[in-house]
C-alpha cells in the first residue's frame, strides 16, 4: 500500500507453514524399538513495515519456531564420561558438610562417595519430543534528510525456546534430585550399596529459555574528499535478559556470567572505519566485550591468586573454603586495521591486514575446562598479535 493519507508505505507479511515428522523411538540408553514417533506444527509469522515518512520506518514482527530433534539428537552412540560431581547425600568426596542435615531428597540415608568423579552416560535418546520458538522484534530505521549518508536504527527482540534439547549435567541432575526432590531427576541416578554408580546424562527436553535484548546501528558516509571516502560504523548489542528455566522451574539468570566455552555479557559492540579512494581501500576497527563474571573459583586459581573476589570464608574440615567466591573478567577491546588493493584487469585483491594491533591479551578464565585459557566464543582462539596477507581472485 503506498501513497496512503497517513503514510508513504505499507507492507504486511503473513506466513503460515504446516511440517509433520515421524521417527523410530525408543527407551534412553537401549536400542532404538519400532515405536512409530510424530510430530507435527502450524507456524506462523507476520511482518509489518510502516513508513510514514521518507526519514523513518517503523518495523514489527512475530514468528513461530519448530525444530525437530536431529539424527545426532536422537541417536548419537551412548558413552561414558567421569565428571567432577558431589553427591549431596555423602561426605568425603560429596557435598554433605560435617554435621549439616541431609538434603530433602536424601530419604534420612548417608551414602558414600569414595571418588571425586561419577560416571555419567552421554549420549542421543529417541524419546525426544520437539523444540518450538516464539521470536518477537520490534525497530525503526530512521535517515534524516538533513544529514545526508547518515542512517540510525534500534531495534528489540524477544526469544523464548521451549524444550530444549540438551543434556542436564550431572550435578544439575544430583542437585535437582536430593535437593528438590523431583523424581525426573532421580530417575537418572543409579545407586548401589550406598553409592552412585551411574548418572543417565544423554538427551532430553530439558526446559526453556528466553533471551532479550536491543541492537542499535548507526553509520555515517561522509562527504567525499580530495583524499577518498570515508563512512563510519557503530554496531551496539544490549543484552537483557538471558534466562534458563528448568524442568522442575528453576531459574538459572545467565547473563554477564561466563560458561565452560563462551559467555554472555550484557553488551558487545564494534565500531569501524572505512576509506576508499580508487583502488585502495583500508579499514579500522575496535571490538568490545562487556565485563563478566566467572562464579565459582576453582581451588588452583584461588591458591594461584587467579581469583578476584574470594568472598566470606568458611571452614571446613580444617581448610579455609570460599563457596560464594567468582573472578571478574574485565572489559576487553581490540583493534583490527587491513588495508587492500584490487587490480581490475585480473579481477583481483590484495590485502594486509594486522588482528589485535596493539597485542591486547583477552581476560583469562582460570576456573573454565581447560585452566588460565580464554573464551573462544567471546575472544580470539588465538591471542595475540596476528599479521596476515591474502590475495583473492574472482573467475
Amino acid at each position: 500500500l503506498a501513497d496512503m493519507a497517513f503514510a508513504k508505505s505499507l507492507s504486511v507479511d503473513l506466513a503460515d507453514r504446516h511440517s509433520s515428522f515421524n521417527w523410530s523411538g525408543g527407551t534412553p540408553g537401549t536400542p532404538a524399538s519400532l515405536v512409530e514417533n510424530t510430530a507435527s506444527a502450524d507456524t506462523a509469522r507476520w511482518a509489518i513495515k510502516y513508513q510514514p515518512m521518507d526519514s523513518l520506518l517503523l518495523r514489527a514482527s512475530w514468528s513461530q519456531g519448530f525444530r525437530t530433534p536431529s539424527i545426532s539428537d536422537l541417536y548419537f552412540g551412548n558413552s561414558s564420561n567421569y565428571p567432577a560431581a558431589k553427591d549431596p547425600c555423602a561426605g568425603g568426596y560429596g557435598g554433605l558438610q560435617p554435621g549439616a542435615p541431609l538434603p530433602p531428597g536424601c530419604g534420612s540415608q548417608h551414602k558414600n562417595q569414595p571418588n571425586a568423579q561419577i560416571m555419567a552416560i552421554g549420549g542421543g535418546n529417541p524419546n525426544l519430543t520437539p523444540e518450538k520458538a516464539v521470536s518477537k522484534t520490534l525497530g525503526f530505521v530512521w535517515n534524516p534528510g538533513f544529514l545526508p549518508g547518515f542512517d540510525f536504527s534500534a531495534d528489540y527482540y524477544k526469544i523464548s525456546l521451549y524444550n530444549e534439547i540438551g543434556a542436564i549435567g550431572a550435578q544439575n541432575i544430583l542437585n535437582g534430585c536430593y535437593f528438590q526432590t523431583q523424581p525426573g531427576y532421580c530417575k537418572f541416578i543409579t545407586v548401589n550399596s550406598g553409592i552412585i554408580t551411574k548418572i543417565m546424562n544423554t538427551n532430553v527436553n530439558n526446559g526453556q529459555l528466553d533471551t532479550a535484548g536491543i541492537d542499535v546501528s548507526t553509520h555515517y558516509k561522509l562527504p567525499s574528499t580530495s583524499v577518498g571516502d570515508f563512512k563510519l560504523g557503530l554496531d551496539w548489542t544490549f543484552l537483557r535478559e538471558y534466562q534458563f528455566t528448568s524442568a522442575d522451574k528453576s531459574v538459572t539468570n545467565e547473563l554477564g556470567l561466563t560458561t565452560s566455552f563462551g559467555g554472555f555479557p550484557r553488551q558487545k559492540a564494534t565500531i569501524a572505519l572505512n576509506w576508499n579512494y580508487g583502488d585502495w581501500s583500508a579499514n579500522w576497527d575496535i571490538k568490545y566485550v562487556h565485563s563478566l563474571y566467572e562464579q565459582g573459583c576453582s581451588n588452583t586459581s584461588i591458591a594461584l591468586g587467579e581469583c578476584s573476589d574470594l568472598g566470606p570464608v568458611k571452614v571446613v574440615k580444617g581448610k579455609n573454603t570460599y563457596p560464594d567466591s567468582k573472578n571478574h573478567l574485565g572489559n576487553w577491546f581490540t583493534h583490527n586495521v587491513q588495508v587492500a588493493y584490487h587490480v581490475e584487469s585480473w579481477n583481483t585483491d590484495f590485502s594486509f591486514g594486522i588482528r589485535n594491533l596493539f597485542d591486547k591479551a583477552p581476560p583469562a578464565a582460570p576456573n573454565s575446562a581447560f585452566a588460565n585459557t580464554y573464551l573462544p566464543a567471546l575472544y580470539p582462539i588465538v591471542p595475540g598479535r596476528f599479521f596476515y596477507g591474502r590475495v583473492s581472485v574472482k573467475f
